[in-house]
């Protein structure tokens, strides 16, 4: 909420300083500023941090389901936490960081025990566009109704009125709207690409960790898992519980559409013998049909 308080301050110290309403000016308003950088950079700090932790999660589930895994965190205890407890920091800090607080070996393939890369600088260009899509997004929404608000006052040759109505603006950034680790707040139109960036970046983890060197072969089938409630869409409820094969991930994996909570949830080799034991065997399930009809994959 800082960083857009920020840029609504400095707007504001811009539009008084060239008396831009009583001016009459329209068209200095195509040049009003808006700094999107530190938004921007809080929003790829998330990222990383719902990447790393979410390949940790990720890695204690595939020992659970029967692959020898020893994991060694120096974070305090919360069980119940969907996340780690630390604070976002730049990329290459928390990349640094989350090396030294956890360590995790493997029992490979080979029967070797081996250290897992939990944190690779290597993956975090990504995040580095999917930052700058995001904020960018959020910069032209906000200066599009600043825009406005000015063009409006102009009209009415109403400077205070046109203050106000600029100050209404990022009032609905700053006191409605979903939050985003306690920094960053977006209005409800915003949620969906806020939400929807969130989820594929706890996806992204948990998958990179599936395909890890040191964890191939382990993990040879997914399961799709949704949130159902009230607001699960059709989609998500038809695909809850699917699974697929493990090379069908980059195709079918959540976030399948605006303000989707689905993630995807590894099945190990050793829990597909035991279900050939059992006479079962694994039941590799057909996307739901009305994929392609209602939606595509939307994020940015």
């Amino acid at each position: 909420a800082s960083d857009i308080g920020d840029a609504m301050g400095s707007m504001i110290v811009w539009v008084e300083r060239r008396s831009l309403v009583s001016e009459n000016d329209p068209k200095a308003v195509d040049a009003l500023p808006f700094n999107a950088g530190p938004i921007k950079e809080t929003i790829r700090r998330w990222f990383v941090k719902l990447h790393l932790d979410s390949k940790l999660r990720a890695l204690e589930e595939i020992g659970r389901g029967g692959v020898d895994v020893e994991i060694t965190r120096n974070f305090a205890e919360l069980p119940d936490a969907p996340f780690e407890p630390w604070q976002p920091l730049p990329p290459q800090e928390a990349v640094d960081f989350f090396n030294r607080k956890v360590k995790a070996k493997v029992v490979n393939k080979n029967g070797k025990k081996v250290l897992v890369e939990l944190a690779s600088r290597s993956e975090l260009p990504y995040y580095d566009a999917k930052a700058f899509a995001v904020a960018g997004v959020i910069r032209d929404d906000i200066l599009n109704d600043a825009k406005q608000a000015l063009l409006n006052g102009i009209k009415r040759q109403d400077e205070p009125g046109a203050m106000k109505d600029l100050k209404d603006v990022f009032s609905k950034y700053l006191e409605s709207g979903i939050e985003v680790g306690g920094e960053l707040l977006a209005p409800h139109r915003l949620n969906t690409i806020v939400r929807t960036n969130m989820t594929e970046a706890v996806n992204e983890g948990r998958r990179a960790m599936y395909e890890d060197p040191e964890i191939e072969g382990f993990v040879q089938f997914w399961e799709y898992s949704s949130v159902l409630d009230q607001r699960t869409t059709d989609y998500c409820r038809c695909m809850d519980g699917r699974v697929f094969r493990i090379e069908d991930i980059r195709i079918l994996e959540p976030a399948s559409h605006y303000n989707c909570r689905a993630i995807t949830v590894p099945v190990t080799k050793f829990e597909v013998e035991e279900l050939v034991a059992e006479g079962r065997g694994v039941s590799v399930s057909e996307p739901c049909p009305d994929r392609a009809q209602n939606f595509s994959k939307k994020t940015i």
